[in-house]
């Protein structure tokens, strides 16, 4: 009887010590993103209104990868928010995403202690599937 007790309380301590995913959403405000502008092989593109609804969204959705690391390409996209813009680096197919820790505003920065020890100033995400950041370009 206790054995199996103890198993089960055992059990569900391991469970509440599973670390937790932060998303982008945890660490910033992506509602109050102001603009992006999409940096790719078709030269720059600042989203639509409409466009920008939706790149918020998907933004707040990426999840943390505290212990991967992998070198992006020249793809990416600039976030402006509260008058600064901040670089995110991506690959044409990218479903992953390095920010600077810089964008993490003052009223998220109680999460650092899980971030710690950061070996980066960059940050890396992961989206649930590939966004194509090459097909955002001007229409004719």
């Amino acid at each position: 009887m206790y054995k199996k007790l103890f198993t089960l309380l055992a059990l569900a301590a391991l469970a509440s010590c599973q670390p937790r995913k932060y998303c982008l959403k945890d660490l910033i405000d992506t509602e109050a993103i102001d603009s992006v502008t999409i940096h790719n092989n078709s030269g720059d593109y600042q989203l639509s209104p409409t466009e920008l609804r939706a790149f918020r969204g998907t933004l707040g959705k990426m999840r943390y990868l505290p212990e991967a690391d992998l070198k992006m390409g020249t793809i990416g996209f600039s976030v402006y928010l509260d008058g600064r813009g901040y670089y995110a680096a991506t690959r044409t197919h990218g479903q992953h995403i390095k920010i600077h820790r810089a964008l993490v505003d003052d009223q998220h920065r109680f999460v650092f202690p899980v971030f710690s020890p950061i070996k980066s100033e960059e940050l890396l995400f992961e989206l649930d599937g590939a966004v194509n950041i090459d097909n955002f370009r001007k229409q004719p």
